[in-house]
């Protein structure tokens, strides 16, 4: 069995790293992979799962093995760890079992896991680190059709751009807490909160993919936003990917 981690903080909305550990761990079902999804949360299992059913078209029967704890549990098989929380606070309750890592800020280097970086700023160099191109699934979301509308992105920053004027209705990200976001604008404009750091936003490939232009305002910080908004080289997920090939050569 292999296992694919990520955690919910209790006030957290669904964000990219669930959709992240869901897109590895749909990718090793469709490889004929023993593999499980564990989501560690406090929060109503029912809509987690309602939420995933309804983005993404997939073989329902992959969501027998997709499985919300409220607590870790010591687990004696391969394991990734999706989320910054995860990477950080969960290797020393894994005693039993090899790590992968992919970590959303800067850790402690732990010997017993094997980091894949998506940019430097994430981790300093150790004997763990792997440089990783993160691939996606975006051929798995459901198809929609984009209304006309403009989305104002910018993380955990309400409100933004009070004053903005469109004649296009006017979304910012506290509107849309939903499984299939972009089927309500054409267009986004990104807004670098100078106070947050975005660390692998997903927002700038699954515009790319599904054809939604969009503009960048840099507020002086270079996190995964700066590179991702100009990175127009999306690599579908697959048996090449690296983290997938590690389960595949178990």
């Amino acid at each position: 069995m292999n296992i694919i981690v990520s955690y919910l903080y209790n006030d957290r909305k669904i964000d990219g790293s669930i959709i992240n550990a869901f897109e590895y761990f749909y990718t090793l079902y469709e490889l004929k992979q023993d593999v499980k999804l564990l989501i560690y949360t406090h929060q109503n299992i029912d809509n987690l799962i309602v939420f995933l059913k309804n983005k993404f078209n997939v073989d329902n029967k992959c969501f027998n093995n997709v499985t919300i704890l409220k607590y870790p549990e010591l687990l004696k098989e391969k394991t990734l760890l999706v989320d910054g929380y995860s990477v950080e606070h969960l290797p020393n309750k894994l005693k039993n079992c090899e790590i992968l890592a992919i970590p959303g800020y800067n850790v402690k280097n732990n010997p017993k896991v094997k980091y894949f970086r998506c940019y430097n700023f994430l981790m300093n160099d150790n004997f763990n680190v792997i440089n990783y191109k993160q691939s996606l699934r975006l051929d798995l979301f459901k198809d929609f059709k984009s209304k006309e509308g403009i989305f104002l992105n910018s993380p955990h920053n309400s409100g933004v751009y009070p004053n903005f004027k469109s004649d296009k209705k006017i979304y910012r990200r506290e509107d849309l807490q939903c499984p299939n976001l972009y089927q309500y604008f054409n267009e986004m404009i990104y807004i670098q909160n100078s106070k947050i750091i975005d660390r692998k936003p997903r927002c700038f490939f699954e515009c790319q993919y599904f054809n939604i232009p969009y503009k960048y305002v840099f507020n002086g910080i270079k996190d995964g936003s700066f590179y991702r908004y100009n990175d127009y080289n999306i690599i579908k997920m697959n048996e090449n990917d690296l983290i997938i090939n590690e389960f595949l050569n178990h």
